[in-house]
């Protein structure tokens, strides 16, 4: 009981640390949104985190993966380039996909969505490179790979040291794995039972709970914690923006055209003063949020697929009947994940959209954002949102739609609204 409470005590602290972390850093990314003019230091250790998984009696996501690089002297290896290498690719040859032969994160991952899914892939993981014949074969697999990681959070810790395999992050590394770790041991922080890990073929990373396989099975020392901690003190701060979800858009560039088919208009939803008291279709069912009947004639109007998302059963169609519920996000960030994971995908499916424009109104739009942008992510679907309370700009509704269906770019969509700053445009990965 001694070790399971001291190893508590530690993983308390190392998720005390993370929070510093992604405080100094500006907040978490999402990986399918960054690239190399990004402000990265060279070297560095990296945490990856995962939509679903959470820690014990917590909502806190849960470390899924730790990593580093530049561990043979005189590497040239930076933190981008091992980031880039997960990530995969976005054009040339195999756009979109990427090269597990060269991430053992992406072979994990591959392995598991075969396994999942009883997908053939005999060539998946056999030798160090491929001919084009195999490549193409793959690239399919390889696609699915990248959008599952690229929808990852991940926050890093700058530790320039000099490369080699005795270097400070790989100390640290080693042992943060270490911790995390439930690997023949008692299992703290388990992963949940949809976690995709379960279905890797490599039983370490079944048992552990992590996208990692080497270190799992190693003891840690404690006093790591006080190197890691000392190393993200060393970090300056870095003010909390977009970028925490991967882009930091320019104004001047290109957004659309879309078809009208291929937009989907939602609301947010009302709190329990201004729903009905009973079951009732969700079109008609928060009388006291007037945005989202407002939304709702507009995409009547436009002819475009209107969608409501709620916290207390997701994402809906107007025609659904839903009942009353009191569950505000950052309170039940857990439970209101869980509904999203399972119903955003379930209503808009894979490749039916392109964009979604969501209207915020009054909601708590960095925790919907934080929840929704992996997911969308995950669907190709991009999303335009704007608008605050007391329904301002929602008037802009039509306007907003039409710049899409054209084609705009973001300064002249800012141009129409009473509030431009509250307008943010958050691409999928593969634009």
């Amino acid at each position: 009981m001694a070790i399971i409470r001291d190893r508590l005590r530690d993983l308390n602290k190392f998720y005390e640390i993370l929070k510093k972390i992604e405080h100094k850093v500006g907040g978490k990314r999402i990986l399918s949104g960054c690239d190399a003019g990004m402000d990265w230091p060279r070297q560095g250790i990296y945490f990856f985190f995962e939509n679903g998984e959470f820690t014990h009696n917590s909502d806190e996501l849960r470390v899924v993966r730790i990593g580093t690089h530049a561990l043979k002297k005189n590497s040239g290896t930076t933190l981008w380039d091992r980031l880039k290498g997960h990530k995969g690719t976005q054009k040339g040859k195999y756009p979109g996909g990427g090269n597990h032969r060269g991430s053992v994160f992406r072979l994990h991952v591959g392995n598991a969505i075969i396994k999942r899914e009883g997908i053939k892939c005999e060539s998946w993981g056999k030798g160090t490179s491929a001919g084009a014949e195999v490549r193409i074969k793959e690239h399919p697999l390889e696609i699915r790979v990248s959008k599952t990681i690229g929808c990852m959070p991940f926050v890093w810790v700058k530790v320039d040291d000099e490369p080699g395999p005795n270097s400070m992050r790989k100390y640290i590394e080693r042992h943060s794995i270490g911790l995390l770790s439930n690997y023949m041991r008692p299992s703290i922080n388990h992963p949940s039972s949809s976690w995709l890990g379960r279905y890797c073929t490599n039983e370490k990373v079944r048992n552990s709970g992590l996208w990692n396989v080497d270190h799992v099975d190693e003891n840690y020392d404690p006093s790591f914690l006080d190197d890691l901690d000392h190393f993200v003190d060393k970090m300056g701060d870095k003010k909390r923006t977009n970028i925490k979800h991967g882009w930091n858009p320019k104004l001047n560039i290109k957004i659309g055209p879309f078809p009208n088919e291929k937009i989907v208009l939602c609301s947010a939803d009302a709190g329990p003063g201004s729903q009905r008291n009973k079951p009732y279709e969700a079109a008609h069912f928060f009388p006291g949020g007037k945005w989202v009947g407002a939304v709702r004639n507009t995409a009547e109007e436009l002819g475009i697929r209107f969608v409501i998302l709620t916290t207390g059963h997701g994402m809906v169609d107007p025609w659904d009947k839903i009942s009353p519920y009191d569950r505000h996000i950052d309170g039940y960030t857990k439970e209101v994940n869980e509904k999203w994971v399972d119903t955003i995908p379930r209503t808009l499916g894979t490749n039916q959209y392109n964009i979604l424009v969501f209207y915020a109104g009054g909601c708590p739009r960095e925790s919907y954002l934080e929840l929704m942008m992996p997911i969308l992510n995950s669907l190709n679907i991009s999303m335009i949102t704007f608008g605050r309370p007391n329904m301002y700009d929602i008037d802009k509704i039509e306007e907003i739609v039409g710049s899409l269906v054209e084609g705009s770019n973001l300064e002249e969509m800012k141009s129409i609204m009473k509030y431009p700053k509250r307008l943010e445009w958050y691409p999928t990965g593969d634009m």
